[in-house]
């Protein structure tokens, strides 16, 4: 896959900054929008990263359960185009590195007779970083995985970061089309668990994802643009 660096006119601010602002990145032509947890009035500005004993980001995998909203009327939904939104230190190495995966649950029941992230749809392989820190929106275009089920699990997996950084995917929810539990999965010592996370005495564990289809012919080609989700405009 191709990956390009948009320019915006967006400002990368710290974490605790999320003052939608507009782009002027243009996305790619998209189709019907089937999942949808981007609302800026439903941001937690909080990460979720997992850290290692000495505390910091892990290259733990981890990600969100999500059920799309139902398919066309010929029954079939294409994934054609994915965006997710992280925060990381400002600082970067240039070491640093995203994998982006995909999963149909059809893994092994847990304790909680749930079904675990199973065969895999798809893996970008790692994405470098390109040493932006701060707010960023990861675009995905041209994946045109067919026939997907209901309910899949998608996750990241960041690797490459030095001693004390922190970081990891921002928190929304709940999703205004679709729907995702309140807990996620993350991969243990190769072992999937569910996990949950909260502000103050509210839980949460829905991460900022919207999936689209994209029209036939729309090249592989990731973006990483830096910004908050929703401040990202285009032609959806």
């Amino acid at each position: 896959m191709t990956i390009l660096l948009a320019s915006l006119s967006m400002a990368c601010g710290g974490a605790t900054n999320t003052t939608p602002t507009e782009s002027i990145f243009v996305i790619p032509a998209t189709g019907p929008l089937f999942y949808d947890n981007s609302n800026p009035k439903l941001d937690r500005n909080v990460y979720y990263g997992p850290t290692n004993a000495l505390g910091n980001l892990s290259t733990n995998e981890f990600g969100d359960e999500i059920s799309f909203a139902p398919a066309g009327k010929d029954g079939k939904r294409t994934l054609g185009y994915i965006r997710f939104e992280y925060w990381l230190p400002r600082y970067l190495s240039g070491r640093e590195t995203v994998r982006w995966r995909l999963y149909a649950n059809s893994g092994p029941k847990n304790a909680d007779g749930l079904a675990t992230p199973g065969v895999q749809l798809f893996d970008s392989g790692p994405i470098s970083l390109q040493e932006r820190g701060g707010f960023n929106t990861l675009v995905i275009t041209g994946l045109s995985l067919e026939n997907l089920p209901d309910t899949v699990t998608w996750t990241v997996q960041f690797a490459g970061f030095s001693e004390g950084a922190r970081g990891g995917l921002m928190s929304h929810g709940p999703p205004t089309m679709g729907h995702s539990f309140d807990d996620f999965w993350e991969k243990e010592s190769e072992v999937w668990v569910t996990k949950r996370f909260a502000v103050g005495d509210e839980p949460i564990a829905d991460f900022g994802f919207q999936a689209y289809s994209t029209p036939e012919g729309v090249p592989p080609t990731i973006f990483i643009v830096p910004g908050r989700m929703w401040g990202v405009t285009g032609t959806p």
